[in-house]
């Protein structure tokens, strides 16, 4: 199937080789749809594999077969849209080996080279936690890393939600932590507003206070999370790690295999893309069309409701709450006063629904509420949907089972810039969760890898606290191969690119696909 407006996902780490053309029909629109029925846009520049061109064998119509040689008469180096029609060809020729590909990458890195090109091993979309943590990985495997983010810093710091962690996250993060203390110190503040008040909840040492407290379980807060990955970029990984902001993609060269920013026009070179751009998956949208891979993915069934919803409440009461608390629907299945009320605002089940309250410290009156809800629930009744939500929480904890709350309100900003827009949005949020998974989360490019990870890999239960496990255990399991011009083996097998050129001449069945 194609992939679905709620996001794609993914398990496990199966490798597809490049893919056989499939055949296309061209609408009358100007667009193409595809054998797996997904419809593609056809505009694309010259150099590139256009999705109308796939419709002809081996995609012979955007590549000529006359091809200028690597180096000219007069020993110039040709320029990098020649060279990325000579690696198109071969790759729709399916003519590669790996002596051929390390060739050819040796000649793009002297096209870079002569054209100003930054080059890196792999580049990083998007800076969220899933980016930050798969940087930080491939940064401890040696490799140089660029992260690209859409978000300047003025539009940083848009997330409220408070997120349940468990050991092995508690763990990674109390790392980070006690590396921190060296540059930043235990008053540092992962605020936008305070950098240093020791006693602040977000500082470096009530952190670490808080979560060697709880070793197995803990919350932190979204915004926190992302802080603390940042910070460990600059100040433990500054040599190894570039974060570029500000840098929204605008189109992905797949042959020489670059990146260009929409608007500037800068442009980086890769040799392996990480996807960490979120659900909705776009660059990975962007290389899938280039080499027409299909982006099938499998839906999945799970024990929570299709509809969900979110919102940061506040209350005097809710300070008597635990650091967070997950409503036991077992011992409260048939809790009657409570779970009337809420299947008179339209829950259907005999049972509670599955929903976490989550603190981000102790003593705050505010509390993220995130779980199942009715499918016709609106926005004008959700704060009564929480305010009995919170109601049942106090009552499981035994505390204050007369609560009204009648105070209970949903936390807004005042101000009205596009930060504080989206934290209201999110504060107050109902959706319908559908849980997918990629079939093929990783793939083989001509000179690297393309890895799908954290939510563009895998629809997250967006109240369970598992998207930022899942981007850790797929950040920990990225493995970089060495790169082709560096395969000291692969001399061996090597056919000089200048020669290459003849075989474009003829039927270009002299070299057997890469089957590594």
């Amino acid at each position: 199937m194609g992939l679905n407006k709620s996001g794609n996902g993914v398990s496990g780490g199966a490798i597809y080789s490049p893919p056989e053309i499939s055949s296309k029909a061209v609408l009358e629109n100007g667009k193409t749809l595809t054998a797996s029925g997904r419809v593609l846009e056809t505009s694309r520049s010259d150099n590139k594999i256009t999705a109308e061109s796939h419709s002809e064998p081996k995609a012979l119509a955007i590549v000529e077969r006359e091809i200028s040689l690597p180096v000219t008469s007069q020993g110039e180096l040709i320029s990098s849209e020649q060279l990325s029609k000579i690696v198109a060809r071969q790759y729709f020729d399916q003519a590669m080996t790996v002596g051929s590909r390390a060739e050819l990458d040796r000649t793009r890195m002297e096209c870079f080279r002569k054209e100003g090109i930054r080059h890196f091993p792999v580049v990083v979309a998007g800076a969220g936690p899933a980016g930050l943590m798969a940087g930080i990985e491939v940064a401890k495997q040696g490799h140089k890393v660029c992260i690209v983010e859409a978000r300047d810093e003025g539009g940083w710091d848009i997330r409220s939600s408070v997120l349940s962690i468990s050991s092995h996250e508690i763990d990674y993060f109390l790392e980070l932590l006690d590396a921190l203390e060296l540059s930043r110190g235990k008053d540092y503040v992962f605020s936008h507003r305070k950098k240093s008040e020791p006693t602040h909840h977000k500082s470096l040492g009530k952190l670490q206070e808080k979560i060697r407290g709880n070793r197995y379980k803990t919350e932190l807060q979204v915004d926190v999370i992302q802080r603390i990955l940042m910070a460990a970029v600059e100040d433990l990984y500054s040599e190894q790690i570039t974060v570029e902001k500000g840098f929204s993609i605008e189109e992905i060269e797949p042959f020489l295999q670059t990146v260009q920013a929409k608007g500037s026009g800068k442009i980086i070179a890769f040799d392996n893309f990480i996807h960490a751009d979120g659900t909705s998956g776009f660059t990975r949208l962007l290389l899938a069309q280039d080499f027409d891979i299909p982006i099938d993915e499998t839906e999945f069934e799970h024990f929570k409701s299709g509809w969900c919803q979110c919102a940061y409440v506040h209350s005097e009461e809710l300070e008597k709450l635990p650091a967070s608390v997950s409503i036991d629907i077992w011992k409260a299945k048939y809790s009657s006063l409570e779970l009337k009320k809420l299947q008179d605002l339209g829950w259907k089940s005999s049972m509670l629904p599955d929903t976490y309250l989550l603190k981000s410290h102790d003593k705050s009156r505010k509390v993220w509420v995130a779980g199942e809800c009715p499918d016709n629930l609106s926005k004008s009744k959700q704060l009564e949907w929480n305010r009995n939500i919170c109601k049942v929480a106090l009552s499981q904890a035994r505390l204050n089972q007369a609560a009204k709350l009648e105070d209970l309100s949903i936390v807004q900003r005042a101000a009205g810039d596009e930060r504080s827009l989206k934290k209201n949005k999110l504060s107050q949020n109902v959706f319908e969760l559908e849980k997918a998974q990629l079939d093929s989360p990783e793939c083989t490019l001509v000179f690297g890898k393309s890895i799908a990870i954290g939510d563009a890999a895998k629809t997250p239960v967006f109240f369970d606290g598992d998207g930022v496990s899942k981007a850790l255990d797929d950040a920990q399991r990225i493995k970089i191969r060495k790169a082709y011009r560096d395969d000291q083996e692969a001399d061996d097998d090597a056919t000089l690119v200048s020669e290459l050129s003849e075989e474009f001449d003829s039927d270009g069945d002299s070299y057997e696909s890469d089957s590594e």
